[in-house]
């Protein structure tokens, strides 16, 4: 059987997505232009019984594995970034001594590889996110430590000198709105309620009693009409993060290990009940089987020999008594 290209050609090609028949390579690209089809075959698609033979069977086979191979690739780039993990371990041990709720996400998220937060010298260095929520402009701002306010973060962007567009962009947006509100969300969850920062106060008692992801997002408008402020409510930070499995329950964990070492001391003591039992049985054994049975049988003839004799006697006295008798 003959097929024809759409061009009224003799067919050389069948597309392995839609089985569009071609004759030359200008016509193929004429095809996926025209149906927009990508020219791959579509492994998930329905084939007949009648159809299905060795080479679909290898087909979907290949297909399970190329399943198989991209969720454990998938699984792996959504761990958590273990390089650097003992910085993410203490910066989150210095956020809970400072009652500061911190998530950090999985390596493949775009909000983890660019924060550039560290731990030095017992501090904290963050990378602070700032949001002008009036221009709809973000600038990121790396290694501001935490005893730093957010008045003399502000006063490092001040002067006409600089140079970097980001820097020149938040002087004049300063000179431009004296009246400035610093804000930061209320809840990860909850995009629409804020809490005022104060500027004067160190990022440290700023970010006490706020949930972070990553690092802290701070809003800058000179309309905080328009938001939605809450005041800041106290909350254990501890039990909130092992509540959300971001750490361990340390006093669960400890009574965990009561437990197993109870269980074990249990263990061991039963096992060295049964040990001296079987110590005793083993000692009961090993006696009756150092007994000899000669010397027994020996020992009883001995025996057996000392009472014939004891009655011969008793029976000459008795023959004795009788003739004096008589």
């Amino acid at each position: 059987m003959v097929h024809l290209c759409h061009c009224g050609n003799e067919s050389k090609y069948c597309c392995p997505r839609c089985n569009q028949r071609t004759c030359s390579l200008a016509c193929v690209k004429a095809h996926k232009d025209e149906k927009n089809c990508s020219g791959i075959a579509d492994k998930a698609a329905f084939v007949k019984l009648s159809n299905f033979d060795n080479m679909q069977l290898v087909s979907d086979y290949k297909f399970l594995e190329n399943i198989k191979e991209s969720l454990g690739n998938s699984h792996r780039h959504l761990q958590p970034n273990y390089h650097g993990q003992n910085t993410l371990g203490m910066i989150r041990k210095k956020c809970i001594a400072n009652e500061t709720l911190i998530k950090f996400m999985p390596q493949s998220f775009s909000r983890h590889t660019i924060n550039q937060s560290c731990f030095k010298d017992d501090k904290v260095k963050w990378t602070l996110e700032l949001v002008f929520a009036d221009r709809n402009k973000k600038i990121l701002a790396h290694h501001i430590e935490e005893s730093l306010t957010i008045e003399d973060l502000m006063n490092r962007y001040k002067g006409e000198s600089v140079q970097h567009s980001e820097y020149r962009f938040v002087s004049m947006y300063l000179k431009g709105n004296p009246d400035i509100s610093y804000l930061i969300k209320a809840d990860v969850g909850e995009s629409n309620s804020f809490h005022r920062l104060d500027p004067g106060v160190a990022l440290t008692k700023s970010l006490k009693y706020k949930r972070l992801i990553e690092f802290p997002t701070i809003f800058i408008t000179s309309n905080p009409e328009s938001f939605k402020i809450v005041e800041c409510e106290k909350f254990n930070v501890r039990e909130e993060m092992v509540n959300l499995g971001l750490i361990n329950d340390g006093k669960r964990k400890r009574n965990n290990k009561r437990r197993s070492q109870k269980r074990q001391k249990k263990s061991r003591g039963q096992a060295n009940t049964s040990g001296g039992d079987n110590s005793t049985s083993l000692t009961e054994t090993m006696g009756a089987s150092k007994k000899n049975p000669f010397k027994d049988s020996v020992l009883a003839l001995f025996a057996s020999e000392e009472e014939n004799k004891a009655v011969c006697e008793s029976d000459e006295k008795i023959v004795s008594e009788e003739g004096e008798i008589d």
